[in-house]
């Protein structure tokens, strides 16, 4: 790219990327960002880590030098980082973590990996306490009978490339190989299930009746997930999706609650964004005339 060149990347209603090619450019490009040793260290253990916010910043004003994109969304690319960080560290554990002494584990450094986060790493790795989390992670991982077959490309771009709003008809396509076999036989079995139960009404899930292929998405699926949608993709919330609230139908108070919500996201997100802007004036633009005492008890504050 030329120097000052920026890709533009526009979002929907959702707050979701919807220009196909340029937002996964813009995947691809975070998930290089969160394997960098410089911008995204692996030696910290959490990604809620305080001390990880000065690399956030740095992570945020990478991409930023390279995309374009709303301001309100900017958490949600670090949510993004946040994943695929941890899914490098995940990946970097299946790769290379095995029966060896942990000494000879901690010689075999990876290629692209810093020597020094890798034996932070290791060592992590080694604790009780991770242990323990890597048992239950592994029994959690089993309950997902359902995997989909997107690969890079999300279910929101999916569907926009296929023209399907159809949640039901959504999940088929995301589940179903290229040889059109089933990803697995659970998926199998839920479509056998939707469809008989649209039959008992005389439907098929290609009859276009949205509101009942949800229905019955919703009786064959379960529950959401909290703060996630069902085959939308990483980003849409359950307030954005969904204009009515299920309690009250739609009445116009159920609508005038969702509205409110969303307001409430999107001034606390500017509130952040302010609080930010107004940190980053005052490093740049310490008060004039102030005491050395003064300077360091700003700089402690900060």
């Amino acid at each position: 790219m030329p120097p000052g060149t920026r890709v533009h990347i526009e979002v929907n209603e959702n707050n979701v990327p919807n220009n196909i090619s340029e937002s996964i450019l813009l995947g691809s490009y975070l998930g290089v960002i969160a394997r960098d040793p410089v911008l995204a260290p692996l030696s910290f253990p959490d990604w809620r880590n305080k001390s990880l916010e000065p690399f956030k910043k740095k992570m945020l004003a990478e991409v930023e030098s390279k995309f374009a994109f709303p301001g309100h969304i900017r958490h949600l690319i670090l949510q993004s980082l946040g994943v695929k960080w941890r899914n490098h560290k995940t990946n970097l554990k299946a790769e290379h973590w095995d029966c060896c002494p942990i000494e000879e584990i901690m010689e075999s450094i990876p290629s692209g990996v810093d020597a020094t986060q890798w034996c932070h790493l290791v060592t992590q790795w080694s604790q009780p306490k991770d242990k323990e989390r890597a048992i239950i992670n592994v029994a959690n991982a089993k309950k997902q009978t359902c995997p989909h077959t997107m690969g890079r490309v999300s279910s929101v771009r999916r569907q926009q490339e296929m023209a399907i709003k159809d949640r039901l008809l959504l999940w088929r396509v995301d589940r179903l190989r290229k040889d059109g076999t089933w990803s697995s036989e659970d998926a199998n079995q839920r479509w056998v299930q939707a469809c008989e139960l649209l039959a008992k009404d005389g439907l098929t899930p290609e009859d276009g009746n949205t509101e009942a292929n949800e229905r019955v998405f919703s009786m064959v699926m379960g529950p959401e997930h909290p703060g996630r949608v069902r085959t939308q993709g990483f980003g849409v919330t359950p307030t954005r999706y969904f204009p009515y609230s299920r309690n009250h139908g739609t009445s116009s108070s159920g609508s005038n609650l969702i509205q409110i919500v969303n307001l409430k996201e999107e001034v606390n997100s500017l509130r952040t964004e302010m609080r930010q802007f107004m940190q980053e004036i005052r490093m740049q633009h310490p008060p004039q005339g102030s005491s050395q005492m003064g300077g360091n008890e700003t700089s402690s504050e900060r």
